[in-house]
């Protein structure tokens, strides 16, 4: 009897769109799920998926930059600076998550900061940030 409810759950789960599975998947696939919404225009989704893989793995840089940058485009910059420090503690040498703090910060009308972290993004190698740098001089 129990095994045709757990069946029954994966249909609906499947038919409304939920993950089957979900508390199988690991963090690398929770990000690229969270990726996915991310691409779609789906932010708040891909935020929720962000944080399950925060949630099984709190050391990844990536998970953090990744949601910080879906923070950006919902206009939460706030919420977007915490994670993107977050990101920046855990892995200084990644240039992605400096560029979208400075974009976090400019929005906030902070262009010394941004000007500083576009900078640095560019330093690191990311052509867009150098863009950035320059379209804010």
């Amino acid at each position: 009897m129990r095994y045709r409810y757990f069946i029954l759950i994966l249909v609906i789960a499947a038919l409304v769109g939920l993950p089957v599975a979900a508390g199988a998947q690991s963090a690398e696939e929770w990000n690229i799920m969270g990726d996915d919404q991310y691409d779609a225009g789906d932010y708040k989704t891909a935020i929720e998926y962000y944080t399950k893989a925060i949630e099984l793995a709190p050391k990844e840089s990536k998970f953090y930059s990744d949601r910080g940058a879906a923070y950006n485009e919902l206009g939460e910059y706030d919420k977007a600076l915490v994670d993107l420090n977050k990101a920046i503690e855990l892995d200084p040498n990644n240039e992605v998550p400096y560029n979208n703090r400075g974009y976090s910060y400019y929005m906030l009308g902070d262009v010394k900061r941004a000007r500083i972290d576009f900078k640095k993004a560019c330093d690191m190698g990311l052509e867009p940030a150098c863009e950035n740098y320059e379209a804010i001089k």
